[in-house]
């Protein structure tokens, strides 16, 4: 599916010829002003944009400017009986994808394949974005109604923890926001119950070790007022290049 900004009848024949002599079944429009340009880009789906480059008619970096206000992504290559230089390059740098002289139409048709190629990767790479989107909002809402608290618990070769993620539990677990404990990881350490610190960090070095899920029963007390609570703690670990994370849930 073509969109031509053509104003020569002549020049549209000979560029159709070329397309099904090299085995395109093409469906087209012709336009020759913005307004029908306009209309014809949201109006209808288009594979390729070929685009007359011949002042005074319409075209050129105007018709490319339109298609890229309305922000759309289409394979756009300007077509010119022209091959002067600084038409090509400025063409090029506005976001061409290609510049072929009408009088050899040869290049024509591997430029559309491979720039179909590369649009295709772009509306895959833009969908795998919006997917990834989704689920995340998904993810979130989803962790923001557990009644727990969700995080990532990275520790370091050398000792050193920190809290990639903490959800909006944290509050009411701990009382105190995720991003005061992501600003003084050690908060958790020192929260711990004397009596029972031991056993979580036991329980942490052994699933550090053997990299094995870690379960934890023991008590807090959370902040500020030192509440005492029994929390179950489960999470389990990988192996990352700065050391190992675990991922998981803490219950009250």
């Amino acid at each position: 599916r073509v969109l031509f900004v053509e104003a020569s009848q002549d020049d549209l024949q000979q560029t159709l010829a070329k397309l099904t002599d090299n085995g395109y079944l093409v469906e087209y429009q012709r336009v020759e002003d913005s307004h029908a340009m306009k209309t014809a880009l949201l109006g209808e789906q288009w594979d390729v944009v070929l685009c007359s480059y011949n002042p005074p008619a319409f075209g050129g970096l105007e018709a490319l400017n339109l298609m890229q206000s309305l922000g759309i992504d289409l394979p756009f290559l300007f077509l010119s009986h022209n091959l002067r230089e600084e038409n090509i390059i400025g063409a090029i740098q506005a976001g061409a994808g290609d510049y072929i002289f009408k009088g050899s139409l040869n290049r024509l048709v591997p430029a559309i394949e491979h720039y179909l190629r590369e649009a295709l990767i772009r509306r895959e790479h833009r969908q795998m974005l919006l997917d990834l989107k989704e689920n995340q909002i998904r993810l979130h809402a989803l962790i923001s109604n557990l009644p727990g608290m969700a995080y990532q618990l990275l520790e370091t070769g050398h000792g050193d923890i920190s809290f990639p993620y903490i959800s909006e539990g944290c509050l009411t677990l701990l009382g105190i926001q995720p991003q005061q404990l992501q600003d003084k990881p050690a908060l958790f350490l020192e929260m711990l119950h004397p009596a029972d610190s031991a056993s979580y960090k036991k329980a942490m070095r052994v699933s550090a070790h053997n990299l094995t899920f870690a379960y934890w029963e023991g008590r807090i007390r959370s902040l500020p007022e030192g509440e005492i609570k029994w929390i179950n703690l489960r999470c389990c670990p990988r192996k990352m290049p700065q050391g190992i994370q675990w991922e998981g849930m803490m219950f009250n």
